[in-house]
């Protein structure tokens, strides 16, 4: 029997073993199967493992925080806010989605990259006040909300 044991087991590690057993000897009063050691093996290893899958992500977070506060990173939302100031900008050329644009490479200096983040703030804020410019931005809130947009 232990001869199986330590077949079965081989792989293991040892705390985790000893805490199968000690978890075993708290819920019943015969000696185990390896099926019930299994079990609470797999248990413990899926413990573990969730235990270190939360000590990553909160590691991650908080370097993406450390990197945002240093201004190392751009939140979403402002560099969502940048690209639309930059899409509004005069002398940006408008493209037809789904052409290739006879298969030439198109190079431009577009103005904002030599903007300020002020004034691409600026930017934005103006075309907001736009009216035009509604019906636009309530479409795609729609499109990222999922709701459906009827033309």
């Amino acid at each position: 029997m232990v001869a199986e044991f330590n077949r079965v087991f081989a792989k293991d590690k040892p705390e985790t073993l000893r805490w199968a057993f000690r978890m075993h000897r708290e819920q019943s009063k015969y000696f185990p199967s390896i099926h019930e050691i299994c079990e609470l093996v797999g248990k413990r290893q899926k413990q573990i493992y969730l235990e270190q899958e939360a000590d990553r992500i909160m590691a991650e977070r908080d370097e993406l925080e450390k990197a945002r506060a240093a201004g190392l990173l751009v939140d979403g939302k402002q560099l969502v806010k940048a690209m639309a100031a930059i899409k509004r900008l005069p002398g940006v050329p408008k493209f037809i989605p789904g052409r290739e644009h006879l298969g030439r490479t198109v190079s431009i200096e577009l103005p904002a990259l030599h903007m300020t983040p002020e004034q691409i703030m600026a930017a934005v804020e103006a075309e907001r006040q736009n009216p035009k410019h509604q019906a636009e931005i309530e479409h795609y809130r729609n499109l990222c909300e999922g709701n459906r947009y009827e033309a």
